[in-house]
């Protein structure tokens, strides 16, 4: 068997969220970029305004799906939501969003005293106030 194709079984098999590149575009079990963002990328404490919708996910079938109706504002890092933070400012080998990006991340919470996964959409609007890299002597 030839050994890319025997890791690429070992993978499966073992369920890791490793990412596989795929151009530019990264995907993990957790984590999917489903479009790329342009210029700089988004810092904790910059101000954003993002779109979210929502999936709650049950053996693979959506039960329930939300979106807002328009963009809300937030500071990147600083948001109660952890699902919005980890998605906005990166995980794993995902790095920080950029204007206009779109990110999938499937999130697992408790709901009605059971744990559910729910899949979040976070679009980024615009990138209303960058704050400037700290300058090092």
């Amino acid at each position: 068997m030839q050994p890319l194709i025997l890791y690429s079984i070992v993978l499966l098999l073992s369920n890791l969220s490793v990412p596989a590149q795929c151009g530019e575009k990264l995907f993990s079990k957790n984590v999917e970029d489903i479009q790329i963002g342009n210029g700089v990328a988004i810092s904790s404490g910059d101000m954003i305004s993002v779109k979210l919708t929502s999936q709650i996910l049950s053996d693979n079938a959506t039960i329930h799906a939300a979106s807002s109706d328009g963009y809300e504002v937030v500071f990147a890092g600083n948001d109660s939501r952890i699902y919005l933070n980890e998605a906005v400012l990166g995980t794993g080998q995902f790095g920080p969003m950029k204007n206009g990006g779109i990110r999938r991340i499937n999130h697992v919470e408790q709901i009605n005293s059971k744990q559910t996964t729910v899949r979040y959409s976070v679009e980024i609007g615009g990138i209303l106030h960058h704050l400037p890299s700290p300058i090092t002597p």
